[in-house]
């Protein structure tokens, strides 16, 4: 056989291979292209991925016009969320090319009468809006405020922890408070506020003594901060706004075990406090914030939840005396406030309405809404909320130090070396996550996801390490941390809050979703750790009172309900982990000397391995090795508590070592049963930086009669 006929062949026989698989492609269904897209959409978060799948299904399937159209409509959520215009075309082919699909063309419509509506406001202000990074660093803390003339901005100084103030103008810093250095004092200031005159500050004040927050006060010129309020009974206080008239302070605090939250007025004059609301928690939701005072001091903005769903915020405006309440905004959305114009006419407020977060802004007249809510800046991120200033310059800030991720790094089994450089496990709603655990067979990790806007709540997920799937536990109404999973591998554990505010140690099943709790504590106490006995029979918890800063080892036998405190255990347990043999717990104290111990799961005398000392009260979790020989932990004496190192202690050699790895809030240890993967959370290489920003011109346009 020639050549000529050899290649001749050959193509034959690849255009026929091409064409059979060609068909093969085409003999997968709409349903499955559907699924497929879906599963890039909302798992993978891969949204270009997704739209062309979608744009696959409009075009070769058009005579299943249901899916046909449901895929078209998708396009637009895609587009809309990729920010792009293209997506106001792709809601429009679907009221064109399927007016027969009821359920899609409402979608569309309601989605495309937004968008023409936000169109309308952004064209009308397109030469006129001025949006601006103005700050960055560590002096743009977003737990401080703007003056009321826009010149001065207030800050912790994390230096120190005393509060401060810039002058934007020419970058110029000072301090109003001069407490010292961290190690003469673990004070510092939190949530400032100024008054009407922008002649003093009211902020928050944290006593380490009595593990509370008090309010003071301080003049701009004389800079002798005053104490309004002596905290005795709550362990946190904000300050969420003055009264116009310059005499009172809006406060809020928790009190029942967190089961209500309470607002009310503290005098600026001789620090007298009258309650105004009381708030009563029937389910976990977040509790209402973002209180502020409208500019007359009649009304009361704030954010609230008032259904079993979290994610659904509505706005209300409470009067000043307490007598009535209105609800502003209602939208099956997550809704919160940001700040009122100077003139008291509109509220600004922050909304995921349109599938990402924006800023909108809704006129406002005699405590209630006069007008629909109009869109100012699409796409904002989690913006937090500083201020508007007299001129109507609106300040809002980002918490870079909020942005957690779980990492995962490669090491040495027997040295504990860092072989690899550390990468982001987790690439969806990166910025969001925390508290890894491996799942005991190493397919699986449990971390928590934390939605960065206030009030933040937290959700569990689960994370393939085989494909990458995400799935979030249906918890219902608890609010919950540090997942742990049970040794079979069939629950996780948590601490967390249940519907009714009560604080315990819950499991869920992970098959039926099915949540018990497991023990739940008294009033004035604590949890601070907990880990499963290998037999998945015990669980080990810490457990104290923060105030007299007193801790211990408890043991719970889930066959016989017993429920003690483990014999000698010490008063200053906090941070636990079982060995890989299932007979020793290592622990460590949490404070500035740090004491890393070890004592038999039976009970009896603790042992101490090794001593070191770090910043503040930071929680430090140890981990065993798998084969039991080393315990990992991680360690900083650095006073902002940014850059921590990975440490391993070897019980052979009786040692601690430092390890080649440094990360930014280095926190959450979890070693993978193939011993070779560490997986833990941190903010990234370096910290990153809080932003302030500022908005200008956004107001609405009183058209001119014609």
């Amino acid at each position: 056989m020639n050549q000529k006929k050899v290649f001749l062949m050959v193509v034959i026989l690849v255009m026929g291979a091409s064409l059979l698989f060609s068909g093969l492609v085409k003999q997968e269904s709409a349903k499955a292209l559907f699924e497929r897209a879906v599963y890039l959409q909302e798992t993978r978060g891969d949204l270009e991925g997704a739209i062309e799948v979608f744009q696959k299904i409009v075009k070769d399937f058009p005579k299943e016009r249901e899916i046909a159209a449901k895929a078209q409509l998708q396009i637009g959520l895609c587009l809309q969320k990729l920010g792009m215009s293209d997506a106001q075309k792709a809601f429009q082919a679907v009221l064109e090319k399927y007016p027969d699909q009821t359920e899609a063309v409402k979608i569309a419509r309601e989605k495309l009468s937004l968008l023409l509506e936000a169109q309308s406001v952004i064209e009308d202000k397109a030469k006129e809006l001025k949006i601006q990074k103005i700050l960055s660093g560590r002096e743009a803390a977003i737990s401080g405020d703007i003056s009321p003339d826009g010149k001065y901005l207030s800050f912790t100084d994390w230096d120190t922890g005393d509060l401060a103030i810039r002058e934007l103008a020419d970058g110029k810093s000072r301090r109003l408070t001069n407490k010292g250095s961290w190690l003469k004092s673990q004070e510092f200031a939190l949530y400032s506020k100024w008054s009407p005159d922008g002649n003093q500050v009211l902020y928050s004040w944290y006593d380490p003594e009595g593990d509370t927050f008090d309010i003071y006060t301080v003049g701009l010129e004389e800079q002798k901060p005053r104490i309004l309020y002596k905290n005795h009974d709550f362990g946190y206080i904000q300050p969420f706004d003055w009264h116009p008239d310059g005499k009172r302070m809006l406060i809020g605090f928790y009190e029942e075990r967190g089961q209500t939250f309470v607002i009310g007025f503290l005098s600026v004059v001789d620090g007298n406090f009258r309650i105004l609301k009381t708030f009563k928690r029937k389910f976990y939701q977040g509790h209402p914030w973002g209180f502020v005072i409208s500019p007359d001091g009649r009304t009361i903005a704030f954010d609230d939840c008032r259904d079993q769903n979290p994610n659904n915020r509505d706005i209300f405006l409470l009067s000043s005396d307490g007598t009535y309440e209105e609800q502003l905004i209602s939208h099956p959305s997550f809704d919160y406030v940001f700040d009122w114009t100077s003139d008291g006419k509109y509220l600004l407020f922050g909304s995921e309405r349109t599938g990402v977060r924006g800023v909108w802004i809704v006129p406002v007249k005699g405590g209630q809404a006069n007008g629909t809510p109009s869109l100012v800046k699409p796409n904002i991120g989690p913006a937090f909320p500083i201020g508007c200033t007299l001129r109507n310059q609106f300040y809002f800030g980002y918490n870079g130090s909020a942005l957690n991720d779980v990492y995962v790094v490669k090491i040495d089994p027997l040295s504990g070396l860092v072989l690899e450089s550390p990468k982001v496990e987790i690439r969806y709603s990166e910025g969001h996550n925390s508290y890894p655990d491996y799942s005991p067979d190493g397919k699986y990790l449990a971390y928590s996801f934390l939605r960065r806007i206030q009030p933040m709540n937290r959700s569990i997920r689960l994370y393939s390490l085989e494909n990458g799937g995400i799935r979030e536990l249906d918890h219902g109404s608890l609010e919950l941390n540090y997942p742990q999973w049970r040794p079979d591998g069939k629950a996780i554990t948590w601490e967390g809050t249940d519907s009714n505010g009560l604080e315990g140690i819950y499991e869920m099943d992970v098959n039926s979703e099915k949540i018990s709790p497991l023990v739940q504590i008294e009033e004035n106490e604590e949890f601070y750790s907990h880990r499963w006995a290998i037999d998945g029979q015990t669980l080990f918890y810490t457990k104290g009172n923060p105030r007299t800063k007193k801790s211990w080892i408890f043991a719970l036998d889930l066959k016989t309900g017993l429920n003690e405190k483990l014999q000698g255990s010490p008063d200053d347990a906090k941070d636990i982990d079982i060995s890989p043999d299932g007979r020793m717990l290592v622990f460590l104290n949490r404070g500035k000397k740090r004491s890393m111990r070890i004592i038999p799961i039976s009970g009896g005398e603790p042992q101490e391995l090794h001593n070191f000392e770090t910043s503040g009260v930071t929680v430090i979790t140890p981990a065993w090795s798998v084969d039991g020989k080393r315990i990992f932990f991680y360690s900083s004496s650095h006073p902002l508590n940014e850059e921590w190192n990975l440490w391993m202690y070897s019980l052979e050699e009786k040692r601690a070592q430092e390890l080649n790895l440094k990360m930014a809030n280095f926190r959450h240890l979890s070693v993978h049963p193939d011993g070779h993967h560490l997986s833990f959370s941190s903010f990234g290489f370096t910290t990153p930086n809080d932003e302030v920003w500022v908005m200008e011109n956004f107001l609405p346009k009183i058209k001119d009669k014609k």
